[in-house]
């Protein structure tokens, strides 16, 4: 009777992992991460802010790029598209994108060592991270020293770009 019974569950053991198995759904890979380009932002909107134009030239070329301002009083300015914050004062420019994850500091990292030594004189300083995993780099290019820095709030990870002389 034992054998009998082992050798049924043996024969029934096949038909059950494949009825298992033709009730699986495959699983769908998760969508690639997006990180949006900065260089055209940074180039358009913030290299003539910190160059040293007013802060309205840097204002209209960032709405002509589909940024629209949420604040702005004196010297100062606040624009909006999507997660991206750009924040303009004289002589100075931080563009913020919110909502970032462990991805897109690379990604700007290889975008800005791309693009920086077109400026013009060009020094790229070390990578620093701290104990949380958050990264930070100094560049200076053409005249203006650029920082980039990955910031922790309350939980949410945030990408910070500042450019200024």
């Amino acid at each position: 009777m034992k054998r009998t019974g082992l050798a049924m569950a043996l024969l029934a053991a096949p038909m059950m992992v494949g009825g298992v198995a033709a009730q699986m759904r495959p699983v769908r890979p998760a969508p690639p991460v997006t990180v949006p380009s900065v260089v055209p932002v940074l180039e358009k909107a913030c290299l003539p802010v910190a160059g040293g134009q007013p802060v309205a030239a840097g204002i209209a070329a960032a709405k002509s790029l589909g940024f629209a301002v949420t604040a702005a009083q004196g010297g100062l300015a606040t624009l909006r598209q999507g997660a991206m914050v750009l924040n303009l004062a004289p002589g100075n420019c931080v563009l913020t994108l919110e909502h970032s994850g462990m991805a897109e500091f690379p990604h700007v990292d290889h975008e800005l060592t791309g693009w920086l030594p077109r400026l013009g004189r060009y020094w790229a300083g070390g990578m620093q991270a701290d104990a949380a995993g958050l990264n930070a780099r100094k560049f200076r290019a053409g005249g203006h020293t650029v920082l980039i820095w990955e910031m922790a709030d309350e939980g949410e990870r945030q990408l910070n770009i500042n450019i200024g002389k």
